[in-house]
């Protein structure tokens, strides 16, 4: 069975995340480090475009931020892995989505602005005064309603979609996604 059998698209594929399922959309992109030596350099694994909700590209540098949990995996081998990755020119584009009050953000905002340094298209959003995974909170249900549209502007402004987003915004809310400049 082949792709065109499935319906796929090889030319579409789109990888993402949230938190470490995040980091590794993007290490799928931008890996050179962790290949098999019996892989088949034949068949790509970089995905064409990148969705990102709060993905662990790192640490913040600020500590202070951190829970125990989160300073132990930075200095142990989580944090080397996460960071065994270099953005190169030919990424595809990304759309990221984070709470203002994720420690995370820190290095996720250094990430797209190495991916426009490279002539890559990136657009960073953010939630007022969520925390990291405020998109699967149950609490959140305006939030996730926003960045499910966000996103569905962001892959018809690439060809993936066509028409407008079905997720309408409710009109009782209150709160918007900021585009933040990079």
């Amino acid at each position: 069975m082949n792709e065109r059998h499935l319906g796929i698209d090889a030319g579409r594929l789109i990888a993402g995340g949230g938190s470490s399922g995040g980091s590794i959309a993007a290490f799928a992109a931008y890996n050179t480090t962790f290949e098999p030596d019996d892989e088949d350099g034949s068949i790509s694994s970089k995905p064409d475009a990148l969705v990102l909700i709060n993905p662990a590209f790192g640490f913040s540098d600020d500590r202070s931020r951190l829970t125990p949990e989160q300073r132990q995996a930075a200095e142990g081998p989580l944090g080397a892995f996460i960071t065994s990755w270099k953005v190169t020119k030919g990424g595809p584009p990304a759309i990221l989505f984070f709470g203002t009050e994720d420690p995370f953000q820190d290095k996720a905002r250094d990430f797209a602005r190495q991916l426009i340094a490279a002539g890559t298209r990136a657009e960073f959003y953010t939630a007022e005064g969520q925390r990291h995974a405020f998109f699967n909170r149950s609490d959140s249900s305006p939030w996730q309603t926003l960045v499910l549209r966000q996103i569905d502007l962001f892959l018809a402004s690439l060809g993936y979609l066509r028409g407008d987003p079905v997720i309408g915004i409710p009109a009782d809310t209150t709160v918007t996604l900021q585009r933040v400049r990079l």
